[in-house]
């Protein structure tokens, strides 16, 4: 007759009976092991983590966690245990957080590797994070501790060499040179592809009709932006140039940026959002952040940002404010860099041209 019973996969003996033998079986003869007897899974779970605050072992992370502020006099925090108990009690992770492969000891300070801003201990994984929530500070780490930028060059040209069109765009010349049309035709190829969205191109497609065409231009701008903005690949005003503009509308109010930020339809092929803009003039102001818009003082041409080499980014720009200029915009370009570097000489600069004639 078969017995009715289970192996302690702790100590090895038979245990007859059922999961109620076996808990009583654990608290007796296993303290420091929790039984875990949920869906068929009859066995004793260690308890590696200890409390010495209430002399208690937990099996997890989560619940020693729990049980760390409800201590009555002695409460203390998760950061405040991980600092003062971790290297004891909690060698796993203690050990990992100081010595990570690529970031050290990263995982133990309470600073951004890269800024050396504070950052707030993550109680889920019991460590700091290892850089801020300026996403730029893992990337400029990243890009001078390692040949990311090197290996992405070599990928780049590889592609390229198989697929000369490799990162080219149907706006652009060489893609149609590449595909073997003559000089004339690539640059009639390009004018079409260039066109698609223009206003002449949405007035003739209603019937002549300049008023409505505007209007259905205007409103396919806006969804297309809508569009961008709930995909997250719109990248609106940074918290910094946010700062610079609050501090010029202090002396100049009515001045639109952040949330009141304008698009403005030219008469070029696309519309244009202008980080700040003085509603009584036509003056405006772009900040251009070191890193997205690769800063010539700092990276040569070469250099990619999200895959595109800075010298498109330059050229992108340049194109930008041209449309601008073009439309009667006088434009003043303000870089991450020189705010941060004298901010005060940056705001009267910025209210100097804003209130000139």
């Amino acid at each position: 007759m078969k017995k009715i019973g289970r192996t302690c996969n702790v100590c090895q003996n038979f245990i007859p009976g059922g999961p109620v033998e076996m808990e009583q079986h654990g608290l007796e003869c296993h303290p420091n092991h929790v039984y875990n007897g949920y869906k068929h899974k009859h066995y004793f779970k260690e308890k590696n983590y200890f409390n010495p605050i209430d002399g208690k072992w937990y099996e997890s992370r989560k619940w020693m966690a729990r049980a760390i502020p409800k201590t009555g006099e002695k409460q203390m925090t998760n950061e405040e245990y991980y600092l003062k108990y971790g290297k004891e009690f909690m060698p796993k992770e203690w050990e990992a957080n100081n010595n990570d492969p690529n970031y050290g000891n990263a995982r133990s300070t309470n600073t951004c590797l890269e800024c050396s801003k504070p950052v707030k201990f993550d109680e889920k994984h019991w460590e700091y994070p290892v850089f801020c929530h300026n996403s730029s500070c893992n990337v400029n780490w990243w890009n001078k501790n390692s040949n990311r930028v090197d290996k992405s060059w070599k990928t780049i040209r590889e592609k390229q060499k198989a697929d000369p069109n490799f990162m080219l765009r149907p706006t652009q010349l060489e893609y149609w040179l590449n595909k073997g049309f003559s000089e004339k035709e690539a640059k009639q190829a390009r004018k079409i592809r260039q066109s698609t969205c223009s206003k002449e191109q949405f007035i003739e497609r209603a019937g002549g009709d300049v008023e409505k065409g505007i209007a259905n231009w205007a409103k396919r701008n806006e969804k297309w932006l809508k569009t961008k903005i709930k995909n997250g690949t719109y990248i609106s005003t940074s918290e910094v140039s946010i700062q610079l503009f609050d501090k010029i509308s202090e002396s100049i109010s009515d001045l639109k940026y952040g949330n009141k930020e304008v698009t403005l339809n030219l008469n070029s092929k696309r519309a244009i959002n202008v980080d700040c803009i003085r509603e009584n003039g036509k003056k405006v102001i772009e900040f251009l952040g070191d890193y997205w818009h690769a800063n010539p003082k700092k990276y040569e041409d070469e250099y990619m940002v999200k895959n595109v080499p800075a010298r498109e980014i330059w050229k992108r720009d340049a194109s930008r404010i041209a449309d601008l200029e073009a439309a009667g915009y006088e434009v003043l370009v303000v870089w991450g860099t020189d705010y941060k570097n004298d901010p005060e000489a940056v705001v009267q600069k910025c209210i100097d041209f804003l209130k000139e004639k």
